[in-house]
């Protein structure tokens, strides 16, 4: 049986006021294991597995359900396996110290039948916010992440972030758990949002279950404690949920003839948020699954790389078939192996090998082995046939302001339009959604999230310029002057981005650009091209010679400014002579200054030949 608290709570000395309050805990520091401690044993023991869903609404308890369904119906791969663990501290010798406890818990999960891939990471540096960079792992596919360190309730000491965060890239459908091992990071009682919150309730990403400390965690008793769950989960028979983990670790603590204050405050402040109903990993059995094969017809050996999606059993032979075919007759193939903890890769000599057109392979093909799963045990490989190719190149971006280029620290007017092209080595579909292949993030300060723009909800206008070149020109209308930062990441049609390596853009937002006018002046430029110098040339014109007050300004194909000018004061001289330091292809733009809106006269291209 179970114990399910859905509803925030507040600690007992700050609750009774809060309206928040909506499923007390008990105590102070809180524990939610105490409310039902001692029913059937010892006082320090839950009577019923116990965790908590720390919802305020009834979205976040649908957000959340969500994620156990799919958790729950999760089809198996090689991910399920993976688990990440970190380790902080704030003095060399304290991440030595914690590095070495995350290596016993390591070999703890290495011996058992879970056949795990475990990767460790540890501080190098000792900033309080160096960042875990487990983003890749996340994405990848996590079923646990273990942490030992410093922590708070919103952050670790090797911080891991908000999932929410969008530029952090967190884009995981494989929910892990979160075993934190610090203090408060299950500090759920607050009225501000902590990690542990964050990583629970963010749809379709984040974790499927956090459990950690209400309060203080003291090194000592978190190793002792972590030891204990990590037995109960990686040497049982039958895996326990994680709510049933937690109450075997309160009951071996009872059972010892000496335990510290210390060791019974850590079992009562560990907080399971989460369904205490829902297994880490969720399978008992092999599950036997052939990720590839192929044959060198040069050695004449037949290549299989096999895994076990599921439990290891020590000993368990593992019968194979290998059927050789073509249009005539078969030649079968008979060997046995071991099964895998994880994985597996065998050479096998195939003779006569030309004489066939295809190979199948079947993994238990007699059923002698129990498994999860009994129709993923084949392969077939044509012989002979093309290669496939992957496409993993992420696509170039290149962005364009009023059909100018860019640059760092510009300023734009109040409502840019910014040309936005996506160019890839292969063809790029156009189905006039440009959230398909564009993802635009702006944020307005340099300690601000990014937030992602809904582009739909602006003026844009999608087209395929070639195959390979997508343009999206979007108008950005009503923002508010001041400093704003983009990141735009371009995705391809089969999902390569650049996400890793955003595309950043720094602008200011200025009033006095928004109050150009384009007029419809003729400025003369020549020669152009030329070898050296051109003329810059506009007719005198409009009330009181308001032309006469000109300005030209140069720029490079980068976009950087490179030489500016202002025509004499004469009201009959409107013209001035531009020399190039060196060949090449540069950008003008003419303005008016003479007047209260500054003008935009005339823009163009200037070609410098040798």
């Amino acid at each position: 049986s179970f114990l399910l608290l859905i509803g925030k709570a507040f600690s007992a000395y700050t609750g009774v006021n809060k309206i928040n309050d909506l499923v007390p805990s008990f105590g102070y520091p809180a524990s939610d294991l105490l409310l039902s401690s001692g029913i059937i044993t010892d006082q320090d023991v839950p009577g019923i597995a116990t965790g908590r869903i720390p919802a305020l609404s009834n979205e976040e308890v649908l957000i959340y359900l969500e994620k156990v369904q799919q958790h729950e119906n999760a089809s198996p791969d090689i991910s399920q396996k993976s688990v990440v663990h970190l380790s902080g501290g704030d003095s060399f010798s304290q991440i030595n110290t914690w590095t070495n406890y995350m290596k016993d818990l390591k070999n703890i999960a290495d011996y058992s039948d879970y056949g795990l891939n475990i990767t460790s990471k540890n501080k190098q540096i000792l900033d309080p916010k160096e960042p875990a960079n487990i983003v890749k792992n996340l994405n990848d596919g996590v079923s646990l992440i273990s942490f030992f360190g410093h922590s708070a309730y919103q952050l670790v000491d090797l911080n891991i972030g908000f999932v929410s965060d969008p530029i952090l890239g967190y884009n995981n459908t494989r929910y892990p758990v979160l075993y934190f091992n610090g203090c408060a990071f299950n500090n759920y009682f607050r009225e501000i949002p902590t990690l542990s919150y964050d990583w629970l309730f963010s749809a379709k990403k984040g974790a499927i279950a956090t459990i950690g400390q209400s309060y203080f965690g003291y090194p000592t008793s978190l190793i002792n404690h972590a030891k204990v769950f990590y037995d109960k989960i990686f040497q049982s028979t039958v895996e326990p949920t994680v709510g049933e983990a937690l109450k075997l670790v309160a009951e071996d603590y009872s059972k010892l003839s000496y335990k510290s204050e210390y060791d019974i405050l850590h079992i009562h402040q560990t907080l399971l948020f989460g369904d205490p109903a829902l297994k880490i990993f969720g399978y008992d059995k092999p599950d036997l699954k052939i990720l590839t094969a192929s044959f060198n017809e040069a050695t004449s050996k037949l290549f299989i790389n096999l895994i076990n999606l599921g439990k290891y059993k020590s000993g368990t032979s593992l019968p194979i078939q290998i059927i050789l075919k073509n249009s005539v007759f078969n030649d079968t193939i008979k060997i046995n192996s071991t099964l895998p903890k994880l994985s597996d890769s065998l050479y096998i000599p195939i003779e006569s090998s030309s004489l066939f057109e295809e190979i199948d392979i079947s993994l238990d093909f007699n059923n002698l082995i129990n498994e999860d799963n009994e129709n993923n045990n084949n392969f077939q490989i044509k012989l002979f046939e093309p290669p496939v190719f992957k496409d993993d190149k992420e696509p170039n971006i290149l962005v364009l302001l009023e059909q100018q280029n860019t640059y760092d620290k510009m300023l734009v007017p109040t409502s840019p339009t910014f040309q936005i092209n996506i160019i890839d080595d292969k063809t790029l579909s156009n189905k006039n959604k440009p959230s398909k292949n564009f993802t635009i993030y702006l944020k307005s300060c340099d300690s601000c999230q990014y937030t992602i723009l809904p582009i739909d909800t602006y003026e844009y206008y999608l087209k395929s310029v070639s195959n390979s070149n997508l343009e999206l020109q979007i108008s950005l209308k009503g923002l508010k002057p001041g400093f704003y930062e983009m990141a735009i990441v371009g995705k391809d049609s089969i999902g390569n981005s650049n996400r890793e390596k955003p595309y950043l853009l720094n602008f200011t937002v200025s009033t006095i650009l928004s109050n150009f006018e384009k007029t419809d002046t003729q400025v003369k430029v020549y020669p152009n091209p030329s070898t050296n110098c051109v003329k810059f040339e506009w007719p005198v014109g409009g009330p009181n010679n308001s032309y006469a007050h000109f300005k030209y300004l140069i720029y490079g194909l980068d976009g950087k400014l490179i030489n500016q000018s202002k025509s004499d004061d004469k009201r009959t001289s409107n013209s001035n002579i531009w020399c190039a330091d060196k060949p090449g292809r540069y950008t003008y733009k003419i303005i008016n200054i003479s007047v209260d809106k500054i003008k935009l006269v005339g823009s163009g291209k200037i070609q410098i030949t040798e």
